[in-house]
């Protein structure tokens, strides 16, 4: 969280690790960097991606080399225009900033972050093929039912950054990428897959939990509203529960919720495909969630490492758990667990200059 970052990454400070934290909007991604080895010359603060133009120090001039790093955490849910829009503006911007410094050929860029999609989509084509045409259909990706064929861009998007290679899709190139999502498998019991309507089980556990909160089982009254934003959240005014309980109250001019209300909270955020945020809102509230113990969790590669394959060169990839932690986490130890504080697992690459390979 912003408001914590500073303490929650002191560590990183310690070993001498400079940053710069996206200024905006919930989901922020920062980047770090040892500021013996670069330079930051600039930063540019976008729609849920992080640019950061670095110098990488060498004992002359002639030999330092510019870097860019796009750190992003596009938007999830079925809204794979916006996240093409979101990637666009991050690699245009970078093309408008070597217009203005006159400096050709543009430098290495690496992009990389929480993609929320896989497969062939919009985002993956703009930086392997450089444009997306109105033509462009996404595929691929389980956890965008309902949208398939339908029109991602009305008007061609290009991108003249460079041709990117995806490092792990490079390194396996002999199967398959290692899943970064591995969580338990939710979405056909929590909304219909036809129609994306919640299902009754998840209303009458939804139900169950405003019954924890609201004394007479009518309405939640403000402090209510608030006790249970604490219990899922921490803190007052954080997550997405909080925004949309907030508004309710608003529009409504009340200072209470209704169940109709309460529900519409966790309608919206299965739409936006927050079906293990749901869960854990069960599991700390209700003591159990819709997770059956034993069954397949859900895997998804949603974190990527993108290279401009012109200027760098990818030297290694760290595996993204271990044959032990993979056998672990699919007998049933799910993620996030007391060795892994995530449900996402971390990607690692070692890229280098092109020039400097030997």
């Amino acid at each position: 969280a912003p408001e914590s970052f500073e303490q929650d990454f002191a560590f990183m400070a310690e070993a001498g690790y400079a940053h710069e934290l996206l200024n905006k909007g919930r989901m922020r991604s920062a980047t770090f960097w040892n500021p013996a080895v670069f330079e930051s010359l600039a930063t540019y603060n976008k729609d849920r991606t992080l640019i950061t133009h670095l110098r990488h120090k060498a004992d002359t001039p002639e030999a330092s080399s510019e870097l860019f790093v796009v750190n992003c955490h596009l938007t999830a849910g079925p809204e794979a225009g916006r996240r093409l829009r979101q990637m666009h503006e991050a690699l245009d911007t970078i093309r408008k900033e070597q217009n203005k410094a006159k400096a050709t050929p543009t430098p290495p860029v690496v992009v990389v972050g929480d993609f929320n999609s896989q497969g062939n989509s919009a985002v993956r084509h703009l930086l392997l093929n450089q444009e997306v045409t109105p033509e462009f259909r996404e595929s691929g990706d389980p956890t965008e039912r309902g949208v398939q064929g339908q029109q991602i861009t009305s008007k061609t998007r290009k991108q003249t950054v460079g041709p990117f290679q995806d490092a792990y899709a490079r390194a396996y190139e002999s199967g398959p990428s290692p899943a970064t999502l591995v969580v338990p498998l939710l979405d056909d019991k929590m909304v219909h897959q036809d129609t994306g309507a919640i299902t009754a089980d998840v209303t009458e556990q939804v139900r169950k939990m405003f019954g924890k909160f609201s004394s007479d089982r009518q309405v939640m009254t403000r402090p209510e509203v608030e006790q249970w934003l604490l219990t899922i959240n921490k803190v007052l005014g954080r997550g997405s529960e909080y925004r949309s309980a907030m508004k309710r109250m608003e529009e409504r001019g009340a200072e209470h919720m209704t169940f109709d209300d309460f529900l519409s909270v966790y309608e919206s955020e299965l739409k936006e495909g927050k079906f293990w945020g749901v869960e854990y809102d069960l599991g700390v509230v209700n003591g159990q969630g819709m997770a059956e113990p034993g069954s397949p969790p859900f895997e998804a590669t949603f974190d990527y490492v993108y290279y401009t394959t012109q200027t760098l060169k990818v030297h290694s990839v760290q595996e993204v758990l271990t044959q032990a932690e993979t056998a672990a986490v699919k007998s049933g130890s799910r993620l996030p667990n007391e060795w892994h504080p995530s449900d996402h697992l971390p990607v690692t690459v070692t890229l280098q200059f092109a020039a400097e390979e030997a």
